[in-house]
């Protein structure tokens, strides 16, 4: 989804990557730029509106491996104190009944909650590698869409479902939701459990039911108020080691530094209050506690094998782009600006074009001694693909890959295949469409109806050779910022991106991928379509997106990093 400034360029400047006087103007200009935003305190959101953003400082991380530029606030207040988050007092024996590692705990409700006075109880069960939450019977919200994250030495996210009412717990009547850790990565230790309501009604996603999700209309469905959708207390809990039942070689998961104090710490969802737009707003508490975003910076990506490192070093190439495409720092600037801003001029001078401009197949490489006109992969989209193409330069890859813009379903026609597959040599595509179709109220029977027809257009898998590959990229997930909300009087946001609405989007994309499989299984057709999930990368960082809907380098660098392993090792 685009940025106000993703379509900026500067007139009259020289190509970003050609001769060295030309690159050191565009960095020149770049850095008067980001000087001017940095002195005025600019930032733009993620629907292109300006706001103000409190001051910055940047704490540089020699020892991470995808070069993280961690930026945190200036304000004199601790964004991890418990009592600017809630009303609760802090609760300081909240640790008290951690060491337990095998019976059931029971875990604090935060009185403030939307919903507090219709929890029973919420408790943490070892035996299940689970959290659970008993509701009431006549809950003003039955069938709550809920997020969960434990943070700790690492990092994951909860996994719901309902079940049946838990007579261990002697619940009674009611419902019972648990969230699983199960298939997580989790290395043992005290973890901070925290568990928001997104939707009083979860719109059928929580249960998978797409039956029920396809008769939804969410155009008129508020989100809880993030201010009070913390369901759970100060809340920690004693974890044993994880080890995930999929056995797979790229499975990774965030862990903390080694310089990084171990001692549990709160770590609370990142969200953008009502109100928080003026620059007199965002420098008060009630605005800069909640928009504060510096703890991702304290963890890294963790491989459980280094297979991957060792294997896509035989496809990298050293064509001098990877040095000239710095991690695009997290300063509330325009994160989307620059990475289109390097993509376009990188492609421009390797591939002579960008897009579909210029001759592709004709254009001289002559200051490379990789040929260019070998086969690529085509990642179909708009920002959040730039950004990952920009990682794909830095990491050394990005000679294998090339942008398509797609903003909506409709994009993707037997046109759009076939020219990009003769210009640009393109046999896989990665398609990452759901950005601009969740802005735009999409609901999840037009999002589900348009994707499937324009996938199963059988023509698209006989074009040239008949070697054409779609791969369903997962829609990345973006922090509630405060057009997701509805203001006061409003029946409804003006922005649908919320973590519901992508957990639908995406479980739309799985069963696409899977009816076209089972469908095609006697032909050659059914290993042609694929959901390309990045969420165990993604999801767990969901909230730190600064302008609140592009990742920043840290995060897009190890998803470019999974996701070309996949596609160029698993054929």
């Amino acid at each position: 989804m685009d940025t106000g400034l993703n379509n900026a360029r500067f007139k009259g400047t020289p190509s970003f990557l050609g001769k060295l006087p030309a690159f050191l103007t565009v960095i020149s200009s770049l850095s008067i730029l980001l000087s001017f935003l940095a002195l005025t305190k600019f930032k733009v959101d993620d629907r292109g509106s300006f706001a103000f953003a409190p001051p910055l400082v940047n704490r540089k991380d020699e020892k991470d491996t995808f070069g993280f530029d961690d930026v945190l606030s200036t304000n004199d207040v601790d964004p991890n104190d418990y009592s600017l988050h809630t009303n609760n007092p802090v609760c300081n024996d909240s640790l008290l009944n951690t060491n337990n590692k095998s019976e059931t705990i029971r875990i604090n409700i935060n009185p403030e909650s939307t919903i507090a006075s219709d929890i029973s109880k919420i408790w943490h069960n070892p035996s299940t590698k689970s959290i659970c939450i008993h509701l009431r019977s006549g809950s003003r919200c039955p069938a709550p869409d809920l997020l969960g994250r434990l943070s700790g030495t690492s990092i994951a996210m909860l996994k719901w479902a309902q079940k049946q009412s838990n007579h261990e717990q002697e619940v009674g009547d009611g419902t019972v939701f648990c969230g699983s850790y199960t298939n997580a990565w989790l290395t043992g230790g005290i973890y901070f459990l925290e568990i928001l309501i997104i939707h009083c009604n979860g719109l059928g996603v929580i249960q998978k039911d797409i039956s029920q999700m396809m008769q939804i209309d969410f155009a008129n469905v508020c989100i809880e108020d993030p201010k009070y959708s913390r369901l759970t207390g100060c809340a920690f809990v004693n974890i044993e080691p994880t080890n995930p039942s999929k056995e797979d070689v790229f499975i990774g998961h965030w862990s903390l530094k080694n310089d990084v104090d171990t001692n549990p710490r709160q770590w609370f969802t990142r969200y953008q209050p009502l109100g928080c737009r003026e620059p007199e707003q965002i420098q008060q508490p009630n605005c800069s506690i909640p928009m504060h975003n510096g703890r991702a910076a304290e963890y890294s990506f963790r491989w459980k094998s280094n297979a991957i490192a060792k294997r896509m070093h035989l496809f990298k190439r050293d064509l001098g782009f990877s040095t000239r495409v710095p991690p695009i720092l997290q300063n509330e600037s325009y994160p989307s600006g620059i990475a289109r801003l390097a993509v376009t001029d990188i492609e421009t001078e390797f591939y002579g074009g960008y897009l579909l401009e210029g001759n592709f197949s004709n254009h001289a490489f002559s200051n490379h001694s990789y040929n260019a006109n070998g086969p690529k992969i085509c990642i179909a989209g708009d920002s959040h693909g730039e950004h990952l193409l920009y990682s794909f330069w830095r990491l050394g890859l990005g000679h294998l890959f090339v942008t398509a813009k797609a903003l909506f379903p409709r994009s993707l026609s037997m046109d759009f295949f076939d020219k990009y597959y003769h210009t640009r040599n393109c046999t896989k595509f990665v398609i990452g469409i759901g950005q601009w179709t969740g802005n735009y109220w999409t609901d999840f029977a037009m999002y589900a109806t348009k994707m499937a027809v324009r996938i199963n257009d059988l023509g698209i898998y006989y074009i040239g050779k008949g070697d054409i590959k779609i791969y369903l990229w997962s829609v990345h997930h973006n922090p509630i910022g405060d057009l997701k909300q509805c203001n006061p009087g409003e029946t409804g946001p003006k922005d649908f991106r919320n973590p519901t609405v992508i957990d639908g989007y995406n479980i739309l994309l799985r069963n696409i991928a899977s009816d076209f499989r089972t469908k095609h299984i006697p032909t050659n057709l059914s290993s042609r379509v694929e959901f390309l999930d990045t969420n165990f990368i993604t999801y767990p960082l969901w909230d730190t997106a600064f302008d609140f809907c592009h990742f920043t380098s840290q995060i897009s660098d190890v998803e470019a990093m999974y996701m070309a392993a996949k596609l160029l090792l698993e054929d």
